[in-house]
């Protein structure tokens, strides 16, 4: 975020930003407290807006717009909009319970394929409601998904208008918006809004939160094609909730439902019987344990014990451990140092070796920050180790990787890097993520952002598997595989300045998959030296140089990626 959007909130709004929760193509969202301690989401654009383009400026009045039609108990509120040192900045209502999405992923950590039939009913008639009030004053939403269906109080509320087009208004500034998948063949095609759209998104919403399965797959270029083909996958729907399901999700907007959402949400409850019969207005089942609770954590102190597994960090000294460098020393093979949620001052770089887990409570709460030369945190030895949800930063000017990895085996979960410092002379740091070796670590849903080389760096003979990561306004490239290096990166956002979204060079030979490479400074995929490898699938959008760029020796197999504008 912005420095002067951040003390302006403070300051002037008496807002304080509590934590990052979010972000995607146009802004990032934060969730934020009133001076009454009032929760609230703010949601910040990530470049400052051109106020003398007309097409911002209809943007911002269609935003005041949406702010007066407060109050549907199942649209969620537009409290503020204001224009901060040249950010869109926008205040809306906080669900403390999440999206359906999360409803969904905690199911299914349950064993079931998606949510029970009929506690989605109750989900899906919620959201076409909110659709048909937005629909009769003449809003789109236009990107109806999981994601953007919010949970307050077991109700659900249509969430994330910053992309809704008002019927007839310019949306030149949101051209690219949507979800592939779930915004239908005449709206990416040809830029066209149908009575429909939104009735389509939500038929798609349904079918993935009931079967736990994308509607038209992942990868991009097929799901393009199964949508014109109107290829759907549905199955372990009912031979007549297939059909009504389908009809929905027509590629020919004539051949779709001409009703409101709320009648078809009425038919496919129908097409159900009595498996799929609800009352709207009945409250939600009461939670158990598993679902809305957290049992409350093992504790043990710092006694002589060969079963000692958990060490909790505080740096008062009333705790297990007066400090991290202390757990470090006394944990046990196996074991599990938790940290409070802090920044954690680091006096020298911190290495882990043998099987150790090093827990934080959220990439936004529990921060190790270190200024010196190497690198802030390193995994080293012939254990497994695991690091999960923190933020590693490096804050000096001295040379340093933030996190490196040097262990066979490693999983990296929910973790941010950022601050890598490049020696250009000695060709030495600057990474965020630096796994070498002959590493085989895991990396999930990590942010990697702001390193002078790269957000990722892949070397020697390291084959890791990279999955679901952003990396973003990094110097370098979002990612870079070099030496000997492999393995496979699928499903990582690499965009937003980067030098490169993904470079391989070398004689390395990684397996790209599904990555959407998106507004970098050069090309979406580099291929340089005597590279090669699989590059499958790929999004590679709105790049300054090339989609795909391969050198004269490089030969890598390149099969259905997409590369436009």
């Amino acid at each position: 975020m912005d420095a002067v959007v951040q003390k302006t909130l403070e300051a002037e709004h008496r807002l304080k930003l509590v934590q990052r929760i979010g972000r995607g193509g146009f802004a990032e969202v934060w969730q934020a407290q009133s001076s009454e301690g009032v929760p609230c989401a703010l949601k910040v654009s990530l470049d400052p807006l051109d106020n003398q383009n007309p097409a911002i400026q209809k943007e911002l009045e269609n935003l005041q717009m949406l702010k007066a039609l407060c109050g549907h108990p199942h649209v969620v509120t537009l409290m503020d909009v204001w224009t901060i040192n040249g950010y869109l900045v926008t205040r809306w209502e906080f669900s403390g319970e999440g999206s359906l999405e999360k409803r969904l992923s905690d199911c299914q950590a349950q064993g079931q394929r998606g949510i029970p039939v009929k506690e989605l009913l109750r989900y899906i008639y919620d959201a076409a409601q909110g659709i048909d009030f937005l629909n009769k004053q003449g809003i789109v939403h236009r990107d109806i998904k999981p994601a953007n269906l919010l949970l307050f109080f077991g109700r659900v509320k249509v969430a994330d208008l910053g992309l809704a087009k008002f019927v007839g208004a310019s949306t030149a500034s949101h051209t690219a918006g949507g979800t592939f998948g779930y915004l239908p063949p005449e709206a990416w095609a040809e830029g066209r809004l149908t009575a429909s759209v939104d009735l389509y998104a939500l038929a798609a919403t349904y079918l993935k939160l009931r079967t736990g399965q994308e509607p038209f797959g992942n990868n991009p270029v097929e799901i393009l094609e199964r949508q014109k083909r109107g290829e759907v996958a549905v199955g372990g729907l009912t031979p007549e909730e297939k059909d009504c399901v389908l009809r929905a999700l027509a590629s020919r907007t004539e051949d779709r439902p001409q009703q409101s959402s709320v009648a078809w949400v009425r038919q496919l409850e129908a097409a159900l019987g009595a498996a799929g019969t609800f009352t709207p207005k009945q409250p939600l089942p009461p939670q158990s344990a598993a679902q809305g609770q957290t049992a409350a954590p093992v504790k043990a102190v710092l006694a002589p014990s060969e079963n000692r597994r958990l060490i909790r960090v505080k740096i008062d000294g009333t705790g297990d451990a007066n400090s991290l460098e202390e757990a470090v020393r006394l944990v046990r093979p196996g074991g599990v140092i938790k940290l409070e949620p802090r920044t954690y001052q680091l006096e020298r770089p911190l290495e882990l070796t043998g099987t150790v887990t090093l827990l934080g409570a959220g990439m936004d709460k529990t921060r190790l920050v270190a200024t010196g030369e190497g690198f802030v945190l390193r995994l080293a030895g012939t254990g497994r180790c695991e690091v999960r949800d923190i933020a590693v930063e490096h804050a000096g000017t001295q040379w340093a990787n933030v996190l490196e990895i040097a262990c066979e085996n490693a999983l990296i979960e929910r973790c941010r890097f950022s601050g890598g410092k490049r020696d250009a002379g000695d060709q030495r740091g600057g990474a965020g993520l630096c796994i070498y070796g002959q590493s085989r670590a895991l990396v999930l849903e990590c942010v990697a952002e702001y390193n002078q080389l790269a957000g990722i760096r892949v070397s020697g003979q390291a084959q890791p598997s990279l999955e679901r990561n952003v990396c973003w306004n990094n110097k370098g490239s979002g990612i870079i595989y070099d030496g000997n290096s492999g393995g496979v990166a699928r499903g990582n956002t690499c965009e937003r300045n980067n030098d490169d979204g993904i470079q391989v060079s070398e004689q390395a030979q990684p397996t790209l998959e599904n990555n959407a490479c998106r507004s970098n400074e050069g090309c979406g995929i580099a291929y340089v030296g005597i590279s090669g490898g699989v590059a499958r699938g790929n999004a590679c959008e709105r790049n300054q140089q090339y989609g795909i760029w391969v050198s004269s020796e490089a030969k890598p197999t390149l099969a259905d990626n997409l590369c436009h504008n």
